[in-house]
């Protein structure tokens, strides 16, 4: 998730700023900005995506996890696990 580095410069946020707001630790997300940490839990990429909401789809799909607000609606959907799959597939998750 090195697209973190990005957006936290971007914002003109330190690491501490990052983690302040998130929750998580600086070396947490040191590690996914450069690369030394990978699959993050999906707490963590939501923590990451509400600290840089207009950037939300991105840290999801960079991370390759899937909006609580649209897990929910798969879930609570009468999809069959193959018909999920394929909107999944489709979505490149």
């Amino acid at each position: 998730m090195q697209i973190i580095k990005k957006l936290r410069e971007d914002a003109k946020y330190t690491l501490q700023d990052v983690a302040d707001r998130t929750g998580l630790s600086m070396g947490l997300i040191n590690g996914y900005e450069h690369g030394t940490m990978s699959n993050p839990k999906f707490k963590t990429v939501e923590a990451l995506a509400t600290c840089f909401p207009e950037n939300s789809d991105l840290i999801h799909k960079e991370a390759g996890r899937i909006p609580i607000d649209i897990f929910r609606q798969l879930a609570n959907s009468k999809l069959t696990y193959a018909q999920i799959r394929e909107v999944l597939n489709a979505a490149n998750i």
